[in-house]
């Protein structure tokens, strides 16, 4: 049951570090198309 929720956890864990990747790139991107 704790395997399970480690488990859960780590897909969270890279879910989160993909969004905040991927808010980064759509910030950078808004940046270059104001300039």
């Amino acid at each position: 049951m704790s395997l399970n929720q480690d488990w859960f956890n780590e897909m969270i864990d890279k879910d989160n570090q993909i969004l905040e990747t991927y808010r980064e790139l759509l910030l950078l991107i808004g940046n270059f198309q104001e300039e």
